[in-house]
């Protein structure tokens, strides 16, 4: 019988994270975050999942990365492609502010 957490989140593994999983996952990912490419440092270091559960991801160490802290609520519910669709889209927001603010007012 499932249990009502079970029902909730669908089954999701029995993988414990540890602290060799930690040391696995930064020798693996060469000390850099999984989104961004950008240093893990034991202050910033938080670990998500590569294919969200809300994707149909499954908690199994396969499927875990490490990613740094500012980024962790974008990887926990999107997928890498998704990211960089919201990430193009930030970019192109940034450059039509930036193109904005360099063009003189029309009262000058």
């Amino acid at each position: 019988m499932e249990t009502e957490d079970e029902l909730k989140l669908g089954k999701v593994g029995t993988f414990r994270f540890t602290v060799s999983t930690f040391r696995e996952l930064l020798a693996k990912q060469d000390g850099r975050c999984y989104v961004t490419g950008r240093k893990i440092t034991g202050i910033n270091a938080d670990a998500e999942l590569i294919k969200p559960i809300p994707k149909n991801g499954e908690l199994k160490k396969e499927n875990v990365c490490l990613i740094i802290d500012s980024v962790r609520d974008l990887k926990r519910y999107h997928t890498m492609k998704e990211i960089y669709e919201i990430a193009l889209d930030i970019v192109k927001v940034y450059e039509e502010k930036a193109k904005n603010q360099k063009q003189p007012s029309k009262n000058t």
